[in-house]
């Protein structure tokens, strides 16, 4: 995404995947499971996140252990990994290049080179990797005797503001703009529009409002865009706390409503909105889910409807990308496969019968989206998957049935577990005695655990479960 460097993904994907072990593990493990990186740049790589790490998190708060012996585990405690992204984010020469752009619009490629310290020939490798990130949105950099950045400037300007806020989150982050007047601005207009109050809004506003003060100074100016007839004449008025002109004004508004950041029901004319072949995708999509989940309530049809009528405004700009979910609704579709098998199988399903009506160069957005509305929408129940359990125990009736009560309440939302009253019908077997093989029948795995089960039988029955659901 925005032409980073494979090593700058790479350390992301393993600070991701150390999050999600339980153990140590091995670096030999760490590379065949991520497949696309050697044992040795493993471990070359874990070395430089332990120092990047140390200079922006205490050890109580983020921490990586290398152990000889037993491999590498991932401490972490009530913190995220927001600041060392943005500390490998910055260290980037992409990050460079585009703080330049959005400051100047176009530098002098000599000097860029001496300041990043890179070859001409490097910075024209860079730029390429950048130029196929953002030819989504219509947008071109060049070198010659300066970088510059060619496009609409509404295009230019949305890119910059995914760009910064993929890489800060926050207008207050940025360690190199601290004007104070972006927040005030932006506290007043989310009082004017009605909006959150919340800080993060507020910080989000002052981005973009950032964003379009940089672009005005650099005498770059955006083009008429006549988005005036998608609003009611309530908005006109509110126009003044922002600073904004009305066409700057009603491009911001519509972007940061089709992002899903500002919610403006009360200031659009909806009928100017509408588009036929989105409409028509919403009413699919609901028919489509209705089939392989449940049924839709009638808020929930119109969360649909509304989705599909800001992925609209979107297409009306040429701003479809799967990188909008990737930076305002990000999934972790591993943990989702995991945990809940037989949701996304049908998931799956329910999305090759969309595709055939999507009529889109950027498939992986509406597969983004509809993952995001699935998840919104399905029933813990649904969700779940359903394995057939016989329990096997020497214990009392009311010890048995104690323990039955206990595993389907742990397991709950994501395995339902049906305990069977012959061990015929059951998938798998749960026994808290050690009996001879022969005394079970062959075709049926068995989970044995303690009379009064610990975390580790817990874990080692989810474990069991989801192998299970895995091969059937």
């Amino acid at each position: 995404m925005f032409g980073f460097s494979k090593e700058v993904l790479l350390k992301k994907e393993l600070l991701y995947y150390l999050d999600r072990q339980t153990d140590y593990v091995s670096s030999h493990d760490i590379a065949e499971t991520m497949g696309n990186i050697t044992s040795q740049t493993v471990l070359k790589y874990i070395k430089e996140l332990e120092e990047d790490l140390a200079k922006v998190y205490e050890p109580s708060e983020i921490s990586l252990q290398v152990n000889k012996r037993f491999g590498i585990k991932l401490f972490r405690h009530n913190a995220n990994f927001g600041r060392v992204l943005e500390f490998l984010f910055m260290k980037s020469p992409v990050y460079e290049i585009f703080k330049e752009l959005l400051l100047h619009r176009q530098v002098d490629t000599g000097e860029i080179c001496e300041q990043m310290e890179i070859s001409l020939s490097n910075l024209k490798r860079i730029i390429t990797r950048i130029n196929e990130a953002i030819a989504t949105y219509g947008l071109r950099m060049t070198v010659g005797t300066n970088v510059k950045i060619t496009g609409k400037e509404s295009s230019i300007r949305f890119v910059f503001f995914l760009f910064f806020y993929h890489v800060h989150h926050t207008y207050s982050n940025i360690p190199w703009q601290n004007d104070p007047t972006y927040l005030e601005r932006a506290h007043k207009i989310s009082s004017a529009l009605y909006a959150d109050k919340k800080p993060i809004m507020v910080e989000t506003i002052a981005l973009w409002l950032f964003i379009n003060q940089i672009a005005k100074e650099n005498d770059s100016f955006l083009e008429s865009l006549d988005l005036y007839v998608y609003f009611n004449e309530n908005i006109i008025e509110k126009s003044h706390v922002s600073d904004l002109d009305l066409n700057e004004w009603y491009y911001f508004l519509l972007c940061l409503y089709a992002l899903d950041i500002l919610d403006l029901s009360l200031f659009l004319n909806l009928e100017r909105i509408h588009n036929h072949h989105f409409s028509n995708l919403s009413s699919q999509w609901i028919e489509l889910y209705e089939k392989h989940f449940e049924r839709l309530t009638i808020e929930e049809k119109i969360w649909v409807r509304l989705t599909f009528q800001k992925s609209a405004i979107l297409e009306r700009f040429q701003f479809i990308s799967s990188d909008l979910s990737k930076i305002f609704s990000p999934i972790n579709y591993q943990e989702i496969e995991t945990h809940y098998p037989v949701f996304i199988k049908k998931f799956e399903i329910f999305c090759k019968e969309m595709a055939l009506a999507l009529e889109c160069n950027d498939n992986l957005f509406f597969y983004a989206k509809s993952l995001e509305l699935c998840l919104r929408f399905t029933s813990p129940d649904k969700m779940a998957m359903t394995v057939s359990v016989f329990l096997m125990t020497v214990l009392s009736n009311g010890a048995s049935k104690r323990i039955k009560k206990q595993l389907q309440n742990n397991f709950l939302n994501r395995v339902n577990l049906i305990f069977t009253e012959e061990m015929e019908e059951a998938d798998l077997i749960i026994t808290t005695e050690e009996l001879p093989a022969e005394s079970i029948e062959k075709d049926k795995e068995v989970i044995v655990i303690r009379p009064v089960f610990s975390t580790q039988d817990l874990r080692h029955i989810e474990k069991r479960l989801y192998a299970w659901k895995k091969k059937h």
